[in-house]
């Protein structure tokens, strides 16, 4: 069974058709729409079955995007993303993407449903230990058990 990918494109990103080829090579069919599409309709969320949040200079490319794009998905998003997320469909976020999920509230973990949607999320993201940009490959490894 092929799984239907949600690529989704805020102002700014431009790494989404690196996610979809990502996604497609990994055997999912991925679309990629923009956030004003998918509020025109918010409910079309529930047809997939993977949503990606993709980096990419989202809104200004700083700590301060993550915010500003969670704050849309509360807005437009809310009821359907809560919806996803405790259906247990996964859900990624890469570099700004990986902001958004933190700063929406929708990292696993952080509250018992894993939606919090609070004005202050249970985590943050700050400065790295070296202070400076940092470029390298990091190996993962999927843990069945969580």
């Amino acid at each position: 069974m092929t799984i239907q990918v949600l690529v989704v494109h805020a102002p700014g990103t431009n790494r989404d058709g690196d996610m979809a080829e990502a996604c497609s090579l990994a055997g999912g069919k991925p679309t990629i729409r923009t956030l004003s599409e998918l509020a025109r309709a918010p409910k079309q969320l529930l047809d997939y079955g993977f949503i990606v949040f993709p980096g990419g200079f989202s809104y200004g490319d700083d700590l301060g995007a993550g915010k500003a794009w969670s704050s849309v998905l509360r807005q437009d998003f809310r009821q359907e993303l809560e919806t996803f997320v405790r259906s247990g469909r996964p859900v990624l976020g890469v570099c700004n993407g990986f902001q958004v999920l933190l700063k929406a509230g929708l990292i696993p973990g952080s509250h018992e449903d894993g939606v919090v949607w609070s004005a202050e999320p249970p985590a943050t993201l700050t400065n790295n230990a070296s202070g400076q940009f940092e470029c390298r490959w990091v190996r993962l490894q999927p843990d069945p058990d969580s």
